[in-house]
């Protein structure tokens, strides 16, 4: 499973990225790979939210984008 998202940046440098979340309620935490473009650039672990309608959200996370379109992507390795 995984879950993506393009982002454009007008400028390549370094981003600080917040990603919100929620969970089906199981209660467990998860460890996910963060990537940009295909790289992977962390490990990220989200914790149980007690259901879909509680959200949640990571610390910043900060990575490198290229100038212009760059893939997002958190990905259950």
């Amino acid at each position: 499973r995984y879950s993506s998202v393009t982002v454009n940046a007008g400028t390549a440098g370094s981003y600080n990225v917040k990603i919100g979340y929620s969970d089906n309620g199981s209660g467990s935490s998860k460890a996910w790979g963060l990537y940009v473009n295909g790289t992977k650039v962390s490990n990220v672990t989200f914790t149980g939210t007690g259901g879909l309608s509680t959200f949640s959200s990571l610390s910043p996370v900060t990575v490198t984008l290229n100038a212009g379109s760059n893939t997002i992507k958190v990905n259950n390795d």
